[in-house]
């Protein structure tokens, strides 16, 4: 808020001060001419007022002074007061009810969303609650995504304080008062006055209870200033709407100029906006076009429009690294050249330790990630050969979250490269197809449909106290984590499950799947089968079992995990059904079978399955799955169990997903 007086304050000011005694005026007049039953028709001191006024009609020029400062002061005490509630109660707005008054009804029964309307419209409105940089975290708060409001209103975890600044920015330092600001102000104060004189008329017919009448003509009086505060209260919170639209629009024309969009972008970054941090883990040893990826994946990264984007880049190399220049070591260099990449240059951090593979170094990742991350960053997986498909991708991310009150969101992707190798469901469609329904709802906790999510890590960026929930299981089963070394996205499932996990989704592709050959995901390897994909779903399963603390219903969520593990189990049947049937026809024709395919030859169906329960049943949690399904009693029966649930996931088009 602007402290320098201006001319305009001071006819504010005044205009304020004669409304507000108006309305006292009038609303003691009520009292004293329907309660009480007097004949008079104004208060004393306004009929002493007039006959002093009659008399001396040459002091009119001081009268009319005295009447104009008093106005004035009046005004200004009734600023004060205004402003000092305000103070108060936006100090507590972290806290549960207040949140409550704030609009934000997620946490609470449905019921009470017309508690809380009826509550902010007659009670606290006038307050604090329409004032223009307190209605820009209002409608934060309300999960405001309608078309016509800045973008900023939801990326900024200050807007009150961000709007201010755009003021200064549009004006080029110069305030010029908006009408519509003018007039908000203006009718805040209005109903300030309004509505302590409504709860000045009900303390009063408290203590007039004994007489019965004339307390019920005093709650008449408070009632018609109710429904005169919530006529007044629709008209200023119009008034403060157009104008945030309007500061959105005049920011936006502005920014066609690259140079203020980046001093923009630059003042968003610094004004509240939370921290992106990109979890790049690489390996130069993983495909042979590796540096053709990983700078793919970079520049990527460059080209984002949000600003507050800081880089994580692990690169595990072998137990046997000397400080020798890597070639990820000369490609971030390049990158961290100021002059040539001024975006990134610093913002990659680059790390080098020998993990010994993909699970043991998403561990370490979010490590550095949690030592470095605040509460309300965001971490944003991304795998060094694909890459963030538009430049505005993180600003959605971190746009819905916020808007949404997320703490996990996901996010759909295209597959693209040697597409005849992709093996997730329909290039991505299907899991779009449920982000894409998700982004339409509020951010709300686990429902069965996420069950059938592309388990895919980069999918899904978590808020730094879930990033952190998941990190404490991983560290806890982090011997087995490690030894099983690659899918270690599987058990990313379980946040989707915690007690204060709140989900929601970005329809618009955010990511590039690019699918190339001596990716982990199309090596036929049968270990990767029988260990690796055996071992996570099971370690997913045990996880859920060992820590019932982190969900509201520990039977509910275990349900949900057997659900995910199914649904993969079916998925990964199909496609080691897909490698047998390769690997039998290139036999069959006589053709040269590729590295690993011989494993697959004459593979029966339910292999996998079988491989599954024989791993839950050596974990000792057998009994969950029959607890949840209650005609699985034996290996046999949980394979014809499967086998039901994939003959349903290929009626609804559900194929093979990562």
């Amino acid at each position: 808020m602007d402290t320098q007086l201006k001319f305009s304050d001071i006819i504010r000011y005044i205009l304020l001060g004669c409304i507000s005694m108006l309305v006292v005026t009038v609303a003691f007049v009520l009292y004293d001419s329907y309660c009480t039953g007097s004949t008079y028709n104004l208060p004393f001191w306004v009929t002493t007022l007039n006959a002093y006024m009659e008399s001396y009609s040459s002091s009119l020029t001081i009268v009319a002074v005295v009447a104009i400062a008093s106005f004035y002061f009046v005004g200004l005490i009734v600023q004060g007061i205004r402003m000092m509630f305000c103070q108060i109660l936006y100090y507590f707005k972290d806290n549960r009810f207040m949140s409550f008054l704030f609009g934000d009804c997620n946490n609470f029964p449905q019921w009470s969303a017309l508690v809380a309307f009826l509550t902010r419209t007659f009670v606290f409105s006038p307050v604090f609650f329409y004032e223009i940089n307190v209605y820009c975290r209002v409608l934060k708060f309300r999960n405001h995504t309608s078309s016509g409001y800045p973008k900023w209103l939801n990326i900024s975890n200050h807007p009150e304080e961000l709007c201010e600044i755009i003021e200064g920015a549009i004006n080029s330092g110069k305030y010029r008062d908006d009408d519509r600001r003018y007039l908000n102000e203006l009718l805040i104060g209005i109903l300030t006055v309004i509505r302590i004189t409504m709860w000045t008329f009900i303390v009063m017919s408290l203590f007039a209870l004994p007489q019965v009448e004339t307390a019920s003509k005093i709650l008449i009086i408070a009632f018609i200033c109710m429904i005169a505060g919530a006529i007044v209260t629709m008209i200023a919170k119009a008034y403060a709407s157009e104008y945030i639209k309007s500061l959105g629009t005049s920011i936006t024309a502005r920014c066609n100029d690259s140079q203020v969009k980046e001093r923009f972008n630059k003042m968003l970054a610094a004004n509240g906006t939370p921290r992106v941090f990109l979890l790049v883990r690489t390996c130069s040893k993983n495909a042979p076009m590796y540096e053709r990826n990983l700078k793919r994946t970079l520049d990527s990264i460059n080209r984002q429009t949000y600003q507050n984007i800081l880089v994580i880049v692990l690169e595990d190399v072998d137990k046997d690294y000397d400080n020798q220049v890597t070639t990820a070591k000369q490609i971030i260099s390049l990158y961290q050249d100021s002059q040539n990449y001024p975006f990134l240059f610093d913002k990659i951090a680059y790390s080098v330790e020998h993990c010994g593979g993909p699970a043991a170094a998403m561990i370490r990742i979010k490590e550095l990630f949690l030592k470095t991350a605040c509460d309300d960053d965001i971490a944003v997986m991304l795998d060094d050969d694909d890459a963030l498909k538009r430049s505005d991708a993180i600003e959605d991310i971190v746009y819905m979250m916020n808007s949404r009150k997320a703490n996990i969101c996901i996010t759909s992707f295209e597959s693209c490269g040697e597409i005849s190798m992709d093996i997730t469901n329909k290039g991505g469609g299907k899991h779009n197809e449920l982000v894409n329904i998700l982004s339409k709802k509020r951010a709300g906790h686990f429902t069965p449909d996420l069950c059938y999510a592309s388990s895919i890590g980069w999918t899904k960026a978590f808020k730094h106290e879930t990033a952190k929930t998941m990190h404490y299981l991983l560290t806890k089963y982090a011997d087995e984590y490690r030894y099983l070394e690659r899918y270690e996205d599987f058990p990313d499932f379980i946040a989707f499950l915690f007690s204060k996990s709140r989900v929601c989704g970005v329809p618009k592709p955010t990511h590039l799947y690019y699918k190339d050959k001596g990716r982990i995901t199309t090596t036929k390897n049968i270990e990767d089968f029988k260990v690796a994909r055996v071992g996570f779903l099971a370690l997913l399963l045990k996880m859920v079992v060992e820590n019932p603390n982190l969900f509201d219903n520990v039977f509910k969520a275990e349900t949900h995990a057997i659900e995910f593990i199914v649904f993969k189990t079916c998925q990964i049947e199909g496609i080691m059904a897909k490698f047998s049937k390769e690997a039998n026809e290139k036999k069959a024709s006589g053709k040269k079978l590729d590295e690993g395919e011989n494993d697959f030859i004459g593979m029966e169906p339910g292999t996998f399955t079988k491989w599954l329960y024989e791993k839950i049943h050596a974990e000792n949690l057998d009994t969950t799955i029959t607890r949840h399904l209650h005609d699985v009693t034996s290996c046999d029966s949980f394979i014809r169990y499967v086998s039901e649930k994939k003959k349903e996931f290929i009626l609804k088009n559900i194929l093979s997903s990562k």
